[in-house]
């Protein structure tokens, strides 16, 4: 509004200057002293002399003035700017493809840019408010940051829209466990595997949960179904490990973690818990060798274990 009164006033002063300049006479015209004496200045700008056989009375129009041109453009051109800034603004990302978005923020994820990914699947979810695997996706970024609750909030929207959502259920159900949820979380992830979601990472987490929640005979059985579908699987032999001992059979748990430490020689919760099976077993030296092991690792619970130990 404020910049249509500026302009209507500037139109107006250039109009006011262009009258003023191009209407008014000289007030002292200078006489030319080349013209004879019967010469005398034809109105309006054109010759009334026949200089080439017309009439004096021709009515052709005279050229327009440059300067009075140049002040109409100009006008034109004011004009033609408030005409421009009446016309609604236009969103430059309003003709993005969202396909192109979503990609955009796939990608991000793959290279472990996750707010990056989340970003852009914000923008994703402006434009497609309900797409569940955008959700998800969004989900699991949160997740990778170790924003638990907003991942939650996240695998909850995608749940709501499509409720047979197995991935969704999973890492929920992760989200929980590390949100000490326990018991909520081992519901969701028995709920994923029975909608489908047969995979290590399933089964390994119910092996985790069923641990945690002193049952340690369904724990074996679900770190063996992980172990079948993966060999090489050392979290699967440390839940085995954990529940063996748990069940008083040492020796299992001792050849558990072996296999564990066997696969991952850096996990010094397996060597550090091993050392606890050796004891059980009364085999000292043993215990001091793997309370050592940890210790190098830099698990300072073993560190005392080892003060204790091995004497």
């Amino acid at each position: 509004m404020v910049d249509r009164i500026l302009a209507s006033f500037l139109i107006v002063g250039i109009v006011s200057l262009g009258i003023a300049l191009f209407s008014s006479s000289p007030e002292q015209p200078v006489e030319n002293q080349n013209l004879s004496s019967n010469s005398s200045a034809s109105q309006s700008g054109t010759d009334t002399s026949d200089t080439s056989g017309s009439t004096g009375n021709s009515t052709t129009p005279a050229p327009e003035d440059e300067g009075l041109a140049l002040l109409k453009k100009l006008i034109g051109m004011i004009q033609e700017w408030m005409e421009k800034k009446d016309e609604p603004a236009q969103d430059s990302t309003a003709s993005e493809d969202p396909n192109d978005i979503f990609k955009v923020a796939f990608d991000l994820y793959d290279q472990k840019d996750y707010e990056g990914s989340i970003r852009e699947y914000d923008r994703y979810l402006e434009k497609v408010p309900n797409d569940v695997p955008a959700l998800y996706n969004r989900g699991l970024a949160k997740y990778s940051l170790s924003r638990y609750l907003e991942a939650v909030e996240d695998f909850d929207s995608a749940i709501k829209i499509d409720e047979n959502y197995k991935d969704a259920y999973l890492y929920r159900g992760i989200c929980k466990s590390n949100l000490d949820k326990n018991e909520e979380a081992f519901e969701d992830i028995d709920h994923a595997i029975e909608l489908g979601s047969i995979s290590v990472t399933s089964y390994n987490n119910r092996a985790y949960l069923n641990n945690v929640l002193n049952r340690p005979k369904e724990a074996i059985k679900d770190a063996q179904a992980s172990i079948k579908l993966e060999k090489e699987n050392g979290r699967a032999f440390f839940e085995v490990g954990y529940a063996s001992y748990n069940l008083k059979k040492y020796r299992e748990s001792v050849q558990a973690y072996d296999s564990a430490v066997k696969i991952n020689p850096e996990d010094h919760l397996s060597f550090y818990n091993r050392g606890w099976s050796y004891l059980a077993l009364k085999n000292k030296s043993k215990a001091c060798d793997s309370f050592k092991e940890a210790s190098k690792l830099g698990y300072k619970d073993a560190d005392l274990k080892v003060k204790d130990t091995c004497k």
